[in-house]
């Protein structure tokens, strides 16, 4: 595999380098032009769906002109291929194809790491409605990411709008949250966000 994508690469690039780790293939790309690097790397892509089973995903990070970046490139890389459910045309991710889902991931890290950072009431909401008992959390959810609008919340879950202005409501009392607060519904956003990726 890493000689196919290294003489393929090497037909457009001749300081190519290819290394294939931890059943990813990370080719150096030299170019300081986004644009430019996301062809070569479509290209490559397209060499190795001929070659392996499945539909291959790259990522590209950032440019670097130092060496001394390549564990934080390969990191970013690694970071952007956990969100590849994102469908690029060219399968080729860039870290703003997937930033919200990174942010995600991130706030998932520091919950993981400050469980004093979470609102606790969440943890046994989210287990009773695991149960089927209710769905204040899902409907809340849809609330935030609609930024509070009702019609457009239960249009998306197939519910009416007097039902979506309940829930919220119930919500803030169980969970003992003020969600008239703009900074609280960005805190129960991340949160239920993450849990939701969780899931």
């Amino acid at each position: 595999m890493r000689t196919t994508i290294g003489q393929n690469y090497s037909a457009y690039r001749r300081e190519s380098c290819v290394v294939v780790a931890d059943r990813r293939i990370y080719v150096l790309i030299h170019s300081a032009n986004v644009p430019e690097a996301r062809s070569i790397a479509a290209r490559i892509l397209r060499v190795v769906d001929r070659v392996v089973e499945g539909k291959a995903v790259g990522a590209i990070a950032q440019p670097s002109h130092h060496s001394g970046a390549l564990v934080s490139r390969r990191e970013e890389v690694a970071d952007i291929l956990q969100c590849h459910t994102v469908e690029t045309a060219d399968g080729v991710l860039l870290r703003d194809d997937v930033h919200v889902q990174l942010l995600v991931n991130r706030v998932q890290q520091v919950f993981a790491n400050d469980p004093a950072l979470a609102i606790h009431r969440f943890s046994d909401l989210v287990e009773s409605e695991k149960n089927g008992k209710g769905n204040l959390c899902q409907t809340t959810l849809a609330w935030c990411q609609h930024l509070g609008n009702s019609l457009r919340t239960a249009q998306q879950l197939g519910i009416h709008d007097n039902t979506v202005r309940y829930r919220p409501q119930s919500f803030s009392k169980v969970v003992g949250v003020d969600l008239s607060d703009t900074d609280t519904v960005l805190a129960v956003w991340l949160q239920l966000r993450s849990m939701d990726a969780n899931a």
